[in-house]
């Protein structure tokens, strides 16, 4: 029987959606400014001023936006290790009793 090839991938957007409201609820604590996830998708917030997508780090491919320095400062103090490379910021936090994880954020 051929695999249904729209289920695969499923469970793992809906894991990265998780990650990425995850990091932008952390993003809001840490700025004091309203962060939301993938805001380039329009809908109710498509005016916010600290945009970004957040995504969490497996792979890369393509090109990404410049970096975005304000907020990403408070960001690297907050986490627990940051790190800047070509396609964004890699934050490394930690919830307690759940394992560490590193979200990738772009300037959108």
């Amino acid at each position: 029987v051929m695999t249904d090839r729209s289920k695969i991938g499923r469970n793992n957007r809906a894991r990265g959606a998780a990650a990425e409201r995850e990091a932008a609820r952390l993003l809001t604590k840490i700025t004091g400014m309203e962060w939301y996830r993938n805001i380039d998708r329009g809908g109710k917030y498509g005016d916010v001023a600290c945009a970004t997508a957040v995504v969490e780090n497996k792979t890369v491919t393509g090109k990404m936006p410049p970096l975005f320095d304000g907020a990403l400062a408070q960001v690297a103090e907050a986490a627990e290790h940051t790190e800047k490379d070509n396609f964004g910021v890699l934050v490394r936090y930690a919830r307690p009793g759940h394992r560490a994880r590193w979200l990738r954020i772009q300037e959108l």
